[in-house]
Formats: C-alpha cells, structure tokens, sequence
C-alpha cells in the first residue's frame, strides 16, 4: 500500500472516529438540552397558567370581601336573614333591604366582568345581578343544589371553589364555575360569585393543541381539562407523590410516557398540571438527529477532503526521492540529491540519503583500495615465499643428514621451520585466529631459543574468551621479531618477553613487552608519525597506501589491523619501566569471532 493511500485511510478513520465520537456527544447533548428545555417550558407555564388561575379566583373572592365590607350591604343582608320573603308585615323592610343588596351586585365591574353574583339564605331569598340574557329560574332553592354538600364541607367562613357545572340559577344552560363564600354569622347566607366556563378556557388556551392542561382540587378530582376526558386519566400517582416538578412520568393508564409539570395554588389548593406526549417531543428529537447527521457528514466530507489534498502535498516530495533513488547507479552516486518540493522532515531525509551516498562512495572507494593493500600483501608473501618447495626440499635434505649425523635438535629445527613456512606462505586465509596466532608465535620463539638458549625467556598468557578473535596473520609474530631485533642492542643476559590477551566490558586487548632498551624518542617519534601517516592514507579517498615490499614494522602492523577494524581499533607503541610495550585492542561492539 502506497504511503499516500496508507496516510488517507489513516487520517480517514481517525476523522471518522473524531465525527462519530463527537456527533454522538453534540446528539446526546442537544436531546438533553432540548428535553431539559421542554421540560422548563412545561414547568414555567404550569407556573403561569397557576398564577392566571390565582388571580383570577382572587378576583372572585374580592367580590365577596367587596360587598361584605359594605357596612349599608352588610346590614341590609343580617336584615334578610332575620325574616322570610313572604311575611306581610316586614315587607317593607324586607324590599329595603333586598334593594340595598341587589344595588351593590349590579355595578357595572360586576356585571361586565362576571357572569353572575348571587345572596341566597336558607329562608330562601336569592338576590342577582340583573341582565336581559341571564335570567333567574324562579323556582330554585339553596337545597336543591347539587354541590351542596361540597359547600358545607368548607369550613366556616371558607371560600369554596366549585368546578365547571351547569348554572342552577338560570333559565338558560351555561356551564360556568362558582366561588362561593357563607357570610361569618347567625344564618347570614351566602355570596356566591360565577365566571362562565369559556372564561376559564380562555384563561387555559395555549398555542399547542398536543399540550393538556388539567386542573384538580385538592382531593384529586378533576375540576377541568381543555380537553373531554372521561374515568381516570392516570395522573394519580404523579399527584400523590406530592412532588409537581416537571420531570418524565410513565402513564399507568395510557402506558404512554409523558412529560409532566404542575403547581399547587397556595390560594385554593388546586393542582395545575400540563402533560404532553413524548412522542410529539420526538419529531423534535429527530429533526436534531438530522442535524448532527447533516453536520458530521459534512465535516466528515470536508476533513477528507483537506486531508486528500494534504496527503497529497506531503506525499510529492517522497514520491521525488523514491524516483530519484531508483535512477541512482554507480555512474552517478556522487551527484548531489535535489528535490523541487520539500518539507523540513523531507529535507533532512534528503540530506540523510545523499550522506548514505557519499558514504556509499567512500565504502566502494576503501573496497577497492583494500583489494590493492591485500594484492599488495599477497605479492609480499610470494615475494617472502622465494619458491618455497625448492626450501622444504633443502629443510628435508638438512634433516636427513641430521638423522644421519644422530642430531635431533637439527630434525627439530627443520620440523619447526617447515611448519612455519607452511603457516605463513598460504595465502589463501588472511586472517587467523588469535589461538592460531599464539601457537605459530610459540613455534617462532621455540626455534629462537635454539639460536639463545636460556638467555631468552618468554611468557604467553592468552584468556579462552578472546582465543577466537580475529587477527591479520603474522602479526603478532611481527611485533615480536621487531622486539628481538632492535630491542637488545646493548646486550642482555636474559631478553624477557611477555605476551598477554583479555578481555573487559569494553573490548579485548592484546599485550607485548619486553626487558630491553626500550624505544628511543627519535625512533618512537617516527613510529608514531607513520602511524598517523597511514591512518591519514587509509581514510582518505583519493589516495591508496604504499607500502615497502617485506616491510614487516609496527607501522605494517598497524595498517593491516586498522584496515580489519577501523576506528574502532586502539593501537599505542611505547615504553615502561622495564622495557617497550606494544599494545592494540578491539572495542566490543566491532569484535569480530570465528573463522575468515
């Protein structure tokens, strides 16, 4: 999968996860919201609707205060209760006193705003307000009403509220709903005051007919709806938890769910509740589903856009270096890498790239300047070799007559001498192991003890865990030659050689000292700037290393380990207390094991 199509996909479900994630929370967020709002907007107009209702049932009783405080209305009404309406000799002040009352209910705020205000006792005077289109029936009586009993329930000097019910007092049939009062005293009667049933629906109308609005007494009875409804309308146990806030409510009846808000009027005692379905709730639910949905799909489309142009824009220049490296070739491996678009993080992976290239080149340079040192090394050994069969030849010759002659020393020489020969002129290992190393230095200082006897004494100690390292061959019997060589100019009675091998945490080092003069400061100079020389040659990429035919120094040991290890080679030439030392060593991390 091309990176530009993995990065699109990538991004994509992320984006798709973003939208999804956030669609979810703005949905969930907006139903709560918007149920918590229709819920506060039920609450506040149960809120409303009660204090309507309140004032308009204060209206109603200020109607009785209004006359009761009357003192004329007041006397005139203990006047009317004192004699019946139909006894002769008080006529005349029965008819004062029924002019008195029946004056102060018909004003003209009683009449304009009320339907009917009504004085009746038990001795069965009724006294009204007077309108042409609400006439009196004659015939009724104060026993004779249906919701007498609900007045005497009341107590004494209680308003009592009767629901809508049809007027008893009228020749005509209107619905209408009563405040009525019994007037404090000895059988004084009652005011009652009537609003026609209309006017409390127009005090309940609101604007959505899915909206019920009930109203109860405080026994639980329903008073009014703004709708019919008949038997129990399952709105019993909402009221008897005694708890009206607008809240979610599962009809028992209907087995709908619904939302609910009431109040309790503190005047009367009435329960408003405003009740509306869930379901009509849910076209707003589901215009809010089509909303996030609109909204994720169009962030969603955007997001992918931007991130297919991005893609894109960022893909480019990765496209330009993939085409650029597959016309990379030998031929041109040292042209410089250049790119027409580019970011910071591109760039420094064209950087990254052109510097593996020129590495590359110094690589392929230093291979080819190896294969020159190594030709340069075999020619030296076919140089050293000097027909080697025609000297085993006379090394078997030498032996035979040393058989001859009963002289086992010279067999031995000649043993040791040919085994050597054949170690070091096979060119086809260039490299050995530091166990091969030590056993051919063994056999070399063997035959040396054969020229110094007991004037030359010698000590090699090599570790097991380094005896499987790598080493150029013949090195280290070079450094011992050159030991025994030039080291013991002056003369010694023992020449002492020590040859040592460890290992550390940090890498495996090799040792060689002797008990000689030690390194004059001219000759340790001149090791040390051919060091730096060949260093300087080996690293370069212009120039190869020349070295003399057969020279076998400290400076040839150094060039052939540095050529196998590189920088990671330690290699000092020096003095110490008793002698010269040479000392070289391998860090671990380029310690190389096993067989070339």
């Amino acid at each position: 999968m091309k990176f530009r199509t993995r990065m699109i996909l990538v991004y994509s479900a992320f984006v798709l996860s973003a939208a999804v994630l956030l669609g979810g929370f703005f949905y969930y967020s907006s139903v709560k919201r918007s149920v918590n709002q229709e819920l506060r907007n039920l609450e506040d107009m149960s809120r409303q609707l009660t204090q309507q209702y309140e004032e308009s049932i204060k209206a109603m009783k200020n109607v009785s205060h209004y006359v009761l405080s009357d003192v004329d209305a007041l006397e005139a009404i203990r006047k009317l209760s004192v004699f019946p309406k139909d006894a002769d000799y008080v006529s005349l002040y029965f008819n004062e006193a029924a002019r008195v009352v029946r004056n102060i209910l018909n004003t003209d705020y009683f009449i304009s705003n009320f339907y009917r205000i009504l004085f009746y006792n038990k001795n069965g005077v009724v006294i009204a307000t007077t309108h042409e289109e609400r006439k009196m029936n004659a015939g009724m009586n104060l026993d004779a009403l249906p919701w007498k009993d609900q007045l005497d329930s009341v107590g004494y000097g209680q308003f009592a509220v009767i629901g809508p019910h049809e007027d008893d007092w009228g020749e005509k049939k209107q619905n209408v709903f009563s405040v009525v009062k019994e007037i404090q005293g000895n059988n004084l009667g009652y005011i009652e005051v009537q609003r026609t049933e209309d006017s409390l629906r127009t005090l309940f109308a609101i604007s959505n007919p899915e909206i019920k609005v009930l109203l109860f007494d405080e026994k639980g009875n329903l008073l009014f709806s703004n709708e019919r409804y008949e038997g129990d309308l399952g709105y019993g146990d909402f009221l008897a938890q005694g708890d009206t806030t607008a809240r979610r409510f599962r009809n028992s009846v209907t087995g709908n769910d619904e939302f609910l808000a009431g109040n309790v009027s503190a005047e009367t005692g009435a329960a408003i509740l405003v009740a509306e379905r869930y379901d009509t709730v849910q076209s707003d639910l589901r215009y809010i589903f089509m909303s996030t949905l609109l909204l994720a799909a169009s962030f969603i489309g955007v997001a992918v856009l931007y991130i297919v142009a991005a893609s894109n824009h960022l893909a480019r220049p990765v496209q330009e270096l993939a085409d650029l490296m597959e016309r990379t070739k030998l031929t041109n491996i040292t042209e410089n890498v250049e790119l027409k678009t580019s970011s910071n993080e591109i760039e420094l992976l064209r950087q990254s790239y052109e510097n593996m290239l020129k590495r590359l080149d110094s690589a392929i340079l230093k291979e080819k300047r190896t294969s020159m040192i190594q030709l340069q090394a075999q020619f030296d050994a076919l140089q050293a070799q000097v027909n080697p069969h025609f000297i085993y030849n006379i090394l078997n010759v030498i032996s035979s007559r040393g058989v001859l002659n009963d002289d086992d020393v010279i067999c031995e020489i000649c043993d040791g001498l040919a085994s050597m020969l054949r170690y070091s002129t096979n060119t086809k290992e260039r490299y050995a192991t530091v166990e091969k190393e030590a056993d051919y230095l063994e056999a070399y200082i063997r035959l040396l003890k054969c020229r110094y006897e007991h004037k030359l004494e010698y000590q090699i100690t090599i570790q097991p865990e380094i005896k499987d390292c790598i080493l150029p061959k013949l090195v280290l019997q070079q450094l011992v030659e050159n030991s025994i060589s030039h080291g013991y100019e002056n003369g010694y009675e023992t020449m002492r050689l020590e040859i040592t091998g460890w290992q550390d945490d940090e890498g495996w080092y090799i040792r060689i000292r002797d008990n000689g003069d030690g390194f004059l400061e001219e000759a340790l100079q001149y090791v040390r700037d051919e060091i730096m020389k060949l260093r300087m040659q080996i690293s370069s990429i212009q120039r190869n290393v020349e070295l003399e035919i057969g020279g076998m120094g400290n400076a040839n040991s150094f060039a052939r380990l540095y050529l196998l290890y590189s920088e990671q080679l330690i290699y000092r030439a020096g003095n110490y207390e008793q002698g010269a030392e040479v000392f070289f060593g391998v860090r671990k991390s380029s310690t190389m094991e096993g067989e070339s």
